[in-house]
């Protein structure tokens, strides 16, 4: 993945309230917190298997760990880690949870990443708390 940063095109960044503000629209008209997350998260994903492609070319398996937060956010970082696990370019993915009590919404997405751990894939997904 390219990015041109001498590019005229720019996106200003948008506050935290901007952000509050554009996830109440997008849930009155009908846009879970649960959509917003797997979009979220499956895009991270799709940006970083992207950059693993050109990165992994030589056929290396990487490893990648995922910093997951407290807030929605942390809840995007685990959608991004579940879609990395099923990446052939993954070997590994450590998912490092750096909050005692992530939001509801998170930990909504850390459970199906538990169940495949147990679930036969222990050796490709690693939970630290």
């Amino acid at each position: 993945m390219h990015v041109d940063v001498n590019s005229s095109y720019h996106t200003p960044p948008i506050s935290s309230t901007g952000v509050r503000r554009l996830d109440e629209n997008c849930m009155y008209f009908g846009i879970s917190t649960a959509q917003l997350m797997e979009n979220a998260g499956r895009e991270v994903a799709r940006a970083a298997i992207e950059f693993l492609d050109e990165i992994g070319k030589a056929g290396k398996k990487i490893d990648v760990a995922v910093l997951v937060g407290s807030g929605n956010n942390g809840g995007d970082a685990l959608v991004a880690a579940r879609h990395l696990t099923q990446n052939p370019l993954c070997n590994r993915v450590d998912i490092l949870l750096l909050s005692k009590k992530p939001s509801d919404a998170a930990m909504m997405n850390l459970k199906p990443l538990q169940i495949a751990k147990e679930g036969g894939f222990a050796d490709r997904i690693n939970i630290f708390n």
